[in-house]
Formats: structure tokens, C-alpha cells, sequence
């Protein structure tokens, strides 16, 4: 029937949405991990780079 077909359709994209929001999320949630990840390593950096200063004056 008509009625079942578009029933099963967009159950099938909520089920599609549902599954992009929580890819998206874990998407974001890798980008933070990254983000985290190059702020300490631009702020080891800073670190090393006055150590080097300071050993070379």
C-alpha cells in the first residue's frame, strides 16, 4: 500500500538522519582531539624554543 511505503521511506530517513548527527558528532569530537593536541604541541614548542634562549645567552 501507498500509505505503508511512505511510512517505511521516512523511517528510513529519520534512521539516515540519526545516523549522519551521530558522524557528525564524532567528527567533532575528533577535531577537538586535534585541536587539543596542537595546542600542546605549538605550546612544547614555546617551551623548547625559550629553553633554547636562555641555554644560548
Amino acid at each position: 500500500m501507498k500509505k505503508d511505503l511512505i511510512i517505511h521511506m521516512i523511517e528510513q530517513l529519520a534512521a539516515i538522519s540519526e545516523e549522519n548527527a551521530a558522524s557528525t558528532e564524532e567528527a567533532l569530537a575528533t577535531v577537538d582531539e586535534q585541536e587539543t593536541a596542537m595546542t600542546q604541541i605549538s605550546e612544547a614548542s614555546d617551551s623548547f624554543s625559550t629553553s633554547s634562549r636562555r641555554i644560548n645567552a
